[in-house]
């Protein structure tokens, strides 16, 4: 199904985010109940476009936007951002509204490095803060049995999502504007219990860079996402050209 089709306008969608491998895939098809989202199970990521999955609700249809994380080991940062670039600016042109967004981070994470921090700088800068109230950040792992059955690996875990929620420049700020943080819980249930929370506080989004670039017409580059990935490179060839000092 493609963003253009008028069938979805008055429909309600929701993107998926978040870095490879945080578990988009597999939260659409336990929300589906389909094999039609790849799963990555191993070092190569499987997301590497941007796709839709529906799923029926109540009397309606709530479409799920699967897209490619930042750190994908078949695309570049720069070549991710187009593709969601892309597809949200003719998604915008087509009349369609975001409805709401969930952005996955692993829990297993012992800490947010600097690939993750970035992956989440241009995620903020992608949807700006006038989008952050239709945002969902979740949480993932919590059923792995390290976590699930071991009581101190829980608490630690527990702490950690404490430690993103209170870090404004983790979720901190997108709580602050509005947002909310939840752990994704062991079970089909739990997963449809979001989905039916984010229709219900249903959202009509536009998005930073779907102003910049359909309404400012601004380049890529331009766009406060594509300035972060451009620092961020910047950063990373200083540093190397420091190692080979």
């Amino acid at each position: 199904m493609g963003c253009g089709q008028s069938t979805i306008q008055g429909e309600a969608v929701i993107a998926v985010m978040g870095m490879t491998g945080s578990g988009k895939s597999s939260f659409i098809q336990r929300v589906s109940k389909k094999q039609t989202a790849a799963v990555g199970h191993g070092l190569q990521s499987d997301t590497s476009a941007v796709s839709l999955h529906t799923v029926h609700r109540g009397n309606g249809r709530v479409h799920l936007v699967d897209t490619p994380g930042f750190d994908n080991s078949r695309l570049s940062d720069v070549e991710v951002l187009k593709l969601l670039a892309f597809w949200l600016s003719m998604a915008y042109s087509a009349g369609i509204r975001i409805g709401g967004i969930i952005y996955m981070q692993r829990i297993t994470d012992l800490r947010m490095s600097g690939t993750s921090l970035r992956s989440l700088e241009a995620f903020k800068q992608l949807c700006g803060p006038d989008a952050f109230p239709g945002i969902t950040f979740l949480t993932t792992g919590w059923d792995i049995p390290v976590i699930s059955r071991d009581g101190h690996a829980r608490a630690a875990a527990q702490q950690r999502q404490a430690e993103l929620e209170n870090t404004p420049r983790c979720v901190g700020d997108i709580l602050a504007g509005g947002g909310a943080a939840m752990a994704l819980l062991p079970g089909r249930e739990a997963a449809l219990a979001l989905v039916d929370a984010i229709i219900r506080r249903r959202h009509n989004l536009v998005l930073r860079i779907q102003v910049e670039m359909t309404v400012g017409s601004a380049a890529l580059g331009e766009t406060g996402a594509g300035r972060t990935l451009r620092e961020a490179h910047r950063r990373d060839m200083a540093r190397a050209a420091e190692l080979d000092a």
